[in-house]
């Protein structure tokens, strides 16, 4: 199960950016019970070629032995150029 929302910046005067909330979890499958994954984006358009995204997301999963259960943050920055 996911699910998300989309905002677009047009609510703060930049039609092109975007910030997305999101949320999975998934239940039984490949040697664990269930993890689970939320995730906040903000698209950051610098120009017609050009926009960085800031990432941050969290993970928990719970593995079927109970000394290999994870959580944790990962953090990222990506940057995109189209023309």
């Amino acid at each position: 199960m996911s699910g998300g929302l989309n905002i677009t910046g047009k609510w703060y005067g930049r039609e092109g950016d975007n910030i997305g909330i999101g949320y999975a979890y998934w239940d039984g499958k490949n040697d664990f019970n269930q993890t689970q994954v939320a995730e906040v984006y903000w698209r950051f358009v610098l120009n017609n070629y050009v926009a960085v995204t800031a990432d941050a997301q969290y993970m928990q999963d719970e593995y079927d032995t109970d000394d290999n259960d994870t959580d944790g943050f990962i953090l990222g920055i990506r940057g995109a150029v189209e023309f």
